[in-house]
């Protein structure tokens, strides 16, 4: 996700649902603690997401145990050949964090849409979310019931664009149901003046071709 002071956009919240790594601040709102060093994704610095840890013989010596994200990393490799993202030796050799994976996904946390409304001073909205759980529990509860998980309207494709949630999705539709059905009404009114000018090319074309046969067995 993306850092606090940029806040967390509903496209980074979606990017953690693809595999990205967490956002350090929202993960320990709640904890007040400075998270485990082995927590912290050593390219993108922020809490792995599906931690692996590096294998590597360069490594053997470490004091600490390395951690990164599987996406930072697995996109790393391909932008650096294949090199490890720790002293540049190729091959990186690494294996899943099972472990560490376990201690993250328990951690409890806030709803990261909440985080956001709560970090950020320019996002007005009267809806909260009162959600505290697992973070492996997190995909669900953006996916199916949170209240702040915007919706886009079923006349978008005709032209209305705005962002409603849960809550209000049924009354905007009973309030806007005259502006719905003029913009299907404009949007029919395109779909004929496009069927129009198909059919008046066809005519012109068949009236072309009739011309040049028509000339063709008059030079005959």
């Amino acid at each position: 996700m993306s850092s606090l002071k940029k806040g967390l956009s509903e496209e980074a919240i979606k990017r953690s649902l693809l595999g990205e790594c967490y956002n350090t601040e929202w993960v320990l709102f709640l904890h007040k603690q400075d998270a485990p060093e082995d927590f912290e994704c050593l390219i993108c610095k922020q809490i792995t997401n599906n931690a692996v840890k590096l294998t590597c013989k360069e490594h053997e010596d470490a004091s600490e145990e390395m951690f990164v994200g599987e996406k930072c990393l697995n996109r790393y490799l391909e932008e650096n050949d294949s090199q490890c993202p720790i002293d540049d030796h190729n091959p990186c050799r690494y294996k899943k964090g099972i472990t560490i994976r376990k201690k993250i996904n328990n951690l409890t946390v806030m709803c990261p849409r909440q985080f956001a409304k709560d970090t950020n001073a320019d996002l007005e909205m009267k809806l909260c979310c009162k959600f505290n759980g697992k973070i492996k529990d997190i995909k669900e509860h953006l996916e199916e019931s949170c209240p702040l998980r915007p919706l886009e309207c079923r006349f978008k494709k005709f032209g209305c664009d705005e962002i409603l949630f849960q809550s209000n999705f049924g009354q905007h539709l009973q309030l806007q149901l005259k502006k719905h059905l003029d913009l299907l009404i404009s949007h029919i009114g395109e779909l004929q003046k496009e069927l129009e000018h198909h059919q008046t090319c066809q005519v012109s074309f068949v009236v072309f071709f009739f011309n040049k046969k028509n000339e063709k067995f008059q030079s005959n």
